[in-house]
């Protein structure tokens, strides 16, 4: 399904980076010094000291000026070693240090899509600011006193600053160009995973999760039953980093108890690796199943996944001696009968499924075949005004079979060689009543049972909440990171002085998976330099994990919690 969408929703350009990072240190098991160019956050060039002899160039970059290019980078590597380990001397005898230290500089430039680029060249000592450059008077910054002597001794050659020069106003941007033109792994792209989640209280709160995107450019937007964009009671996310070179964002929509009977939401996403776009309707929670019985793979010869809001609670196979023992966290003779009920019906369906294999080979004539898979799919959907929704799908050899009709309790034969397995399934009615209640009674049931009882849709961490900022001349961009929370639903909003909600400049990132259990969001405002100095801004979390909130000010760091 696609929508076709107002004016106002279109793709923006990407805003292409190239980062430098600069490390001299003592005392750690690193290289002496070491140094990693990214572009859009995915590196590109890598040097250290311990490295002997010629970087080769890579085979991608395989035309004159990319190997110029390349050869550049080699050359000033060893340059902006001398550079940087001058620094790291300077600071540990100007602030008398010794032991271990770290010298770090930080520098790039942002292409955008007018053809303007902003640069920029930072230092740090021991995690401190220490010195940046004024690329426009070629000058250095001293941060604290201790920087002055560094600072004259790099303006004393002039013949770096000019190299310096060059590089941030005309190399960096060469080099955005270059890479993006020949690297592999930037020209990629992958489809973004959509998925929805839900959390109920006295409001709902759906959230649109969007992953494994390249590149980071995405839209998300939230369309209410009118197919208008809902611009209120939006929680928005930043875009952030998967770990393999991939992007995820959330964006979450608060509805009003008495509003979710009679509102349907839509989230839909548009990115560079579609032609269109990807629209979840809101499914709310949903208990589904899988059950594969096979021939022919290194596959046990049945085995069936059953999951809760896609995380998984039920596994059994043919290869298991008994049925699925019965989860400690169960607790309750409620569920614990319910959890038997599942683990008896596991050995039911390898019955059926595997006489659907039998009968699919035999009506096909392939019982002489090396390999045969047939498939179930099963899905429950409750949704927010208690109605049911589900299906029941069988398929061979990975396409459709037969599938269940929940009213009549009839199979219905995809293709004439599925009949005989309709007929054989439909004999047996006490069968077919159990079926179609499981869908009535026991689905839900069990689904309601997951969500109360499993400790993995309970847990409950609080958030850790920082802001950050990155200016220009032109703009102030200001993040707020939360991070370290679970369940995965936040919501997080800038406010200006006035306390009203910022609804232009925001740039929304989406909730995004830490790798321990728990989540990360980032959420941005952008504000034009003519405003820095006569507005201030809150960044307000709100978490299931706080009977409040959680309140940070944007240049005065004041942690403050509502209770």
């Amino acid at each position: 399904m696609t929508l076709a969408l107002p004016r106002a929703f279109i793709k923006k350009s990407d805003v292409h980076s190239l980062h430098l990072y600069l490390v001299a240190s003592q005392g750690f098991d690193l290289p002496h010094y070491f140094e990693l160019m990214t572009v859009d956050d995915v590196p590109v060039f890598y040097y250290d000291s311990n490295m002997k002899g010629t970087i080769p160039v890579p085979e991608w970059l395989n035309n004159t000026m990319g190997q110029q290019y390349w050869d550049f980078l080699v050359d000033t590597a060893e340059i902006d070693q001398d550079q940087i380990v001058k620094g790291l001397k300077s600071a540990t005898q100007q602030f008398n240090v010794t032991g271990a230290s770290i010298y770090q500089a930080y520098g790039g430039c942002d292409l955008h899509p007018d053809g303007t680029a902003q640069a920029f060249l930072t230092h740090a000592f021991n995690g401190k600011d220490f010195v940046s450059l004024d690329i426009e008077t070629r000058t250095f910054i001293a941060a604290v006193p201790q920087a002055v002597l560094y600072k004259r001794l790099r303006e004393r050659d002039q013949t770096n600053l000019e190299l310096l020069d060059y590089f941030y106003r005309t190399n960096c941007v060469e080099g955005i160009k270059e890479f993006l033109r020949h690297a592999p792994s930037l020209r990629m792209k992958r489809v973004p995973e959509v998925r929805l989640f839900e959390k109920k209280n006295s409001f709902t709160e759906i959230t649109c999760h969007v992953t494994g995107f390249y590149p980071q450019t995405v839209q998300v937007q939230w369309f209410g039953s009118d197919m208008q964009p809902v611009v209120e009671r939006i929680i928005e996310g930043e875009v952030l980093p998967n770990g393999d070179g991939s992007y995820q964002t959330r964006k979450s929509v608060v509805i009003p108890a008495e509003h979710t009977d009679i509102h349907h939401y839509s989230c839909v996403v548009q990115h560079s690796s579609i032609s269109g776009n990807i629209t979840k309707a809101w499914d709310v929670h949903s208990f589904s199943g899988i059950m594969v019985a096979s021939h022919g793979f290194d596959l046990p010869e049945y085995f069936q996944v059953f999951s809760v809001d896609d995380v998984p609670v039920l596994y059994y196979d043919s290869n298991m001696k008994s049925p699925p023992p019965v989860p400690e966290w169960m607790t309750s003779t409620a569920a614990r009968q319910m959890w038997s009920y599942y683990a008896h019906r596991a050995i039911v369906n390898k019955r059926v499924i595997t006489a659907g294999l039998m009968s699919a080979r035999e009506q096909f004539n392939l019982t002489g075949a090396s390999t045969n898979i047939y498939q179930s799919q099963t899905r429950c959907d409750l949704h927010p005004n208690g109605t049911v929704r589900a299906f029941l799908t069988h398929a061979f050899n990975g396409k459709d079979f037969v599938s269940f009709d929940m009213k009549t309790k009839t199979f219905t034969a995809t293709v004439p060689q599925a009949v005989f397995y309709k007929r054989k399934r439909e004999e047996n009615q006490a069968d077919l009543e159990i079926v179609a209640n499981f869908y009535r009674t026991w689905g839900i049931e069990g689904l309601k049972m997951f969500l109360q009882h499993n400790p993995r849709l309970q847990m409950k961490k609080v958030s850790e909440v920082r802001i950050f900022e990155k200016k220009n001349s032109a703009f102030t961009e200001i993040t707020c990171h939360v991070t370290g929370f679970y369940p995965r639903t936040v919501q997080v909003q800038w406010f200006e002085s006035d306390m009203q909600p910022v609804v232009e400049g925001v740039i929304e990132g989406e909730v995004l998976p830490n790798g321990d259990g728990t989540y990360q969001i980032r959420k941005s405002v952008v504000i034009p330099a003519e405003h820095t100095d006569i507005h201030h801004y809150s960044c307000v979390v709100q978490h299931s994990s706080m009977p409040g909130n959680i309140t940070k000010t944007w240049g005065k760091i004041v942690l403050s919690r509502d209770e």
